[in-house]
């Protein structure tokens, strides 16, 4: 007795087989009538290995489409100017297990779009999807509550003749409250030969993105642009051989003023490449922090950062390159901590970083104290460390001398203290550059200095090492 096979779902209550709605797995037909029917069911959508061409499936609420494996289940845009999977602003869709690439000649393809960014689409998931670098975008929309999650894009493939391919673009239309990209989680995801000039990560106007365990490889663009994003962290991530002149970028969201703050990046790893590159640029009203850098191939014009609103730069790693010494250039920051590994490079130098208490003072001595601006050290709170740099000259401006101090500042129940911990005179001469240090009862540090001869006292600069 033979069997008869009445449908590929076979089971009242499986998934949606693609198949049994008349979808042409050798990808010859176009198969979208076929993903809507499926799509309709209200079931989960299962898609078996073979190849589809589709042009703007559409999809509802709550639609799960899942592949059979994602390395041999093809879906490919078979018409210029459409997507994959189009989506009218419906909530809870899932899209997993799939290859997306656009069809040979086909131009401007969009592997999931939401194009309506003057509203927002909720709880998006992307799992393990293989894009391919021939599409424009791979995901456009305004994303709320939104995870990729072990997606590849843009190592296979390239763009057509004159267009550029972006991995992700959120950027909305409308400037409202209700219109934002809130709560989005990119994590352990690869991301390559982007080279739209906005950035292979787009991201606008919204509150909590976080980019975990991702990889930034092969393109001529910014990894990740942020205009205007409250609370933005990168952690874990790798970026090499990026070739824009900035990594990362944040900025203002035009035309709010809006700022993306604060920025954290931490445990990533940067391997320098090209010229003229800033690893984070910040400006307008950006302001952020990097822990546990390791940054290694420097070029030579490299630096952090091209703004003065870094609150902390703590635990940079720079390796190797003839860059590493100048890594930091132009940096204000908050708490800075800088390493370089001199094994690698010759004679290294680098520029310490100024801190929010820097004084620059200089004034004639002549026996007299000078008038310095106070530092506030916060004794009553537990003291600080303050490491202080002296610089004495004659009266023709010549530099003869200078010193390093550092002072123990705190508070012993009773009084407030300023204690030498070690100090140099310089060898300019007796009581020449010899200071004096005290701590008001409110917790400001002072210092004065006198001379016997003529000439000039200033601090270089002063950065708080320990609380």
């Amino acid at each position: 007795m033979s069997l008869t096979k009445v449908s590929y779902s076979i089971i009242t209550g499986a998934c949606a087989n693609v198949l049994d709605y008349g979808a042409d797995l050798t990808g010859s037909a176009d198969s979208t009538t076929a993903f809507n029917l499926a799509i309709a069911t209200g079931k989960q959508v299962y898609v078996p290995n073979g190849t589809y061409s589709v042009s703007n499936v559409a999809l509802k609420a709550s639609t799960n489409i899942i592949g059979e494996n994602r390395d041999n289940v093809i879906i490919v845009v078979r018409t210029s100017s459409t997507a994959a999977f189009y989506n009218a602003n419906y909530y809870h869709i899932k899209i997993a297990n799939l290859t997306i690439k656009a069809g040979t000649g086909v131009t401007n393809a969009i592997g999931y779009n939401q194009p309506d960014t003057a509203n927002y689409t909720g709880w998006a998931q992307f799992e393990n999807l293989y894009t391919w670098a021939n599409l424009s975008i791979t995901y456009n929309g305004l994303f709320i509550f939104s995870r990729w999650d072990n997606c590849q894009d843009g190592e296979a493939g390239s763009p057509p003749g004159g267009q550029y391919h972006q991995a992700i673009r959120s950027i909305p239309t409308s400037y409202t409250q209700a219109n934002t990209t809130n709560v989005n989680q990119v994590i352990k995801c690869n991301f390559n030969n982007s080279d739209d000039t906005t950035g292979a990560i787009y991201i606008g106007h919204g509150n909590l993105w976080e980019f975990k365990d991702c990889d930034f490889e092969i393109m001529t663009t910014t990894a990740i642009n942020m205009l205007g994003i409250y609370g933005a962290t990168i952690d874990n991530c790798w970026f090499e051989n990026i070739t824009a002149t900035n990594v990362i970028t944040a900025q203002n969201d035009p035309p709010n003023s809006q700022g993306t703050s604060p920025v954290s990046i931490q445990n990533c790893f940067y391997n320098g490449s090209g010229t003229n590159t800033y690893f984070l640029a910040l400006s307008g009203a950006a302001t952020g922090s990097v822990v546990n850098l390791n940054a290694v191939s420097v070029a030579a014009s490299c630096k952090l950062t091209n703004a003065t609103t870094l609150n902390e730069l703590y635990g940079v790693f720079a390796r190797s390159g003839t860059g590493a010494s100048g890594f930091t250039t132009g940096i204000t920051a908050t708490r800075a901590n800088l390493i370089i590994n001199t094994s690698t490079i010759n004679s290294p130098t680098i520029t310490t970083p100024a801190v929010t208490n820097q004084n620059v003072r200089q004034g004639a001595i002549n026996g007299v104290t000078p008038t310095v601006t106070p530092i506030n050290v916060n004794a009553a709170g537990g003291g600080k460390t303050v490491l202080l740099f002296f610089s004495f000259s004659n009266a023709a401006g010549n530099a003869t001398a200078s010193s390093l101090w550092m002072i123990r500042c705190g508070y012993d129940g009773n009084n407030y203290t300023a204690t030498k911990i070690v100090g140099d005179n310089g060898g300019a001469g007796a009581g020449r550059d010899t200071p004096t240090f005290t701590v008001s009862g409110t917790g400001v540090l002072s210092i004065a200095c006198f001379s016997a001869g003529d000439g000039y006292y200033g601090i270089l600069s002063s950065g708080v090492s320990v609380v």
